[in-house]
Formats: C-alpha cells, structure tokens, sequence
C-alpha cells in the first residue's frame, strides 16, 4: 500500500571533491532548496498509469502506461522519456508488485528550477521515485547510474554533508555549513549544462588518481568548511582548482575566461558548465553587472540559492 502521496527532493551542489569523488576523496555537498516533488492523485483510467512531468507547473511531458509500463501514449511525441522509463522498470525489479498499486493513478512530477541548470533533476527524480516504490534511493540510483550518489544524499538532507564512497558504500557525515562571511559568496549559472554520465566516464577511464590525491582532496575539504575568512576560503579554492587542472587537463574556469574578476572563481561539479562559486568582497550589484557583461545572468547569493526558492 502506498502510504503517502506527496513526497519532495532537494537539488544539490557539490563544492568539493568534483571528479575525485568518484575515486573514494572526501567531499563536501549540500542541497538547495529548490527541488523536485512527486504528488498522487486518481485518475480516470483505472487500468492505466498517468505521468505528468511539470517545470514550475507548466506542462513539459504527459504519458499513458500500460501496467507493464508500455507507453501508449506521449505528449509530445519527440520528448525523450528513456531516463524516467529506465527508472520506472529499475525501481519494479526492485520492488516487485508495487507497480499494480499505481494502475488509476496520475503522478504529477513537478521540477522547481530549470532542468538545464545542473542542480539534481536526475538525483531528485530518483530520490522521488524511491521514495514512491519504498526502495533504497542509493540501491536504484546505482542501478542506472555510475555517479557517485552524494546527489542522491543531498536529495533528502536538511544540511550540508562530508560524503565519500567506500566502493557502493557511501559515507555520509552531517555538517553545518554556515559560514560567517557567507555574504561575500555567489553562485553564477554558466549556462551550459553539463553532461553527468559523459563527464563520469571519460573521467573514469581516462585518468590516474593516486592515493595522495584522494589525501589532498579530503584535506582541501575539511579546510574549505573550516575556512574562517573569505581569504582563508580563497587560498583553498586556488589549491584545489590547480589539483583539478592537472588532473583534466584545462585550465580553471578563473583563468579561461575570468582571468579580471576581482576574487576567486570555483567550478562546481562537472568543469565547463553548470555552476560556479565566487568569493569576493565586493556587492552583488558589482559582481552582477561583471557577469551581466559576460551574458551570463542568472547570479545568486549563496543564502539565496542555498536557502531561499528562485524561478527563471
């Protein structure tokens, strides 16, 4: 019997670890507030299953499934649902027999932020479904995925967290990450989304991370979320993205292309897309107008983004 019929996930962002988390280093993440929720309602086809995908309540997917999840009908046709069928069958091999006590039902997913931001709609669309089949997140999310699942952590936690993998076991350590110049931090949406799966594979087989490395990246952690000063916090980013632009190959995202920027830029997550963190002194409408003139304009304070709900 399914015994709720609402459930809600965090989106997420990784400020630590990036690509080595995958190899065992310590990192450290935290949920946004913005997210993803899974609502149940009746349906008039009672030997059907209705899905309903929503950004911000507008309309994005609408499908008709057998019992045996055979789509037989999409609006719009060209929309590319394998991800969420994937997980659908993932989560009945997982759970058998769940999937009879979803026939005359609509399940409305409704996405909080722009899924081309990066912030976890894969992670809190597992997390939801999960949730609904009354399944381990981490056993389905490792069904379909080869992330590391801190995103999956992130998805249902109240706070920041430590997390490293211990092979398909995560360690997950709750922290307060509240820092008391939190006013002089920014989040910049790059605007080019990144592709998680592509990115973990070519990283995976195309680099060798030794046990040093793993070292250093769990110490750059526990320094950045001890950082007691934005200056303090700035040494330990420029450590950090020197690791990582030896590891890839490229250079940070700071000296591509914000070489003037008076502060310190951070990649988040995959290199190249997504978001950025800035550490800087100065307001947020200087800081704005710098990257207003790069045509990059969706700019946030990290309590906004952390805290707070935001649109587009």
């Amino acid at each position: 019997m399914i015994t709720s019929t609402y459930f809600h996930s965090n989106g997420k962002l990784l400020l630590t670890g990036e690509y080595l988390i995958l190899h065992g280093a310590k990192s450290l993440a935290t949920p946004v507030a913005a997210g993803q929720s899974l609502m149940l309602l009746p349906s008039e086809q009672t030997d059907q299953i209705h899905w309903i995908t929503q950004y911000q309540g507008n309309p994005a997917l609408e499908l008709k499934l057998s019992a045996q999840l055979d789509i037989l009908q999409a609006n719009p046709p060209s929309f590319d649902s394998g991800f969420l069928m994937q997980l659908l069958r993932a989560a009945d091999r997982l759970q058998p027999g769940k999937l009879s006590t979803l026939k005359g039902k609509t399940l409305v997913s409704n996405l909080e932020f722009a899924p081309d931001w990066g912030l976890g709609s894969s992670s809190s669309l597992i997390s939801n479904i999960a949730r609904l089949f009354e399944i381990n997140p981490f056993d389905l999310h490792f069904k379909v995925s080869k992330g590391s699942g801190y995103d999956i952590a992130c998805a249902q936690s109240k706070q920041a967290i430590l997390y490293q993998l211990n092979g398909q076991k995560p360690d997950i350590q709750d922290v307060d990450y509240n820092p008391a110049f939190k006013d002089e931090l920014y989040l910049v949406y790059l605007g080019q989304k990144q592709d998680s799966a592509k990115e973990v594979s070519r990283f995976m087989t195309s680099n060798q991370i030794s046990g040093e490395d793993i070292h250093t990246v769990g110490e750059l952690t526990e320094a950045f979320l001890e950082a007691g000063s934005s200056h303090e916090l700035s040494r330990v980013v420029r450590e950090h993205e020197k690791l990582l632009a030896h590891h890839l190959s490229m250079k940070s995202i700071q000296d591509q292309y914000f070489s003037s920027f008076d502060g310190t830029i951070k990649s988040l997550g995959a290199w190249g897309g997504d978001f950025a963190l800035i550490i800087t002194k100065n307001d947020k409408k200087k800081v704005n107008e710098y990257f207003a003139a790069k045509k990059l304009q969706y700019l946030f304070s990290f309590d906004e983004l952390i805290h707070g709900r935001f649109g587009r």
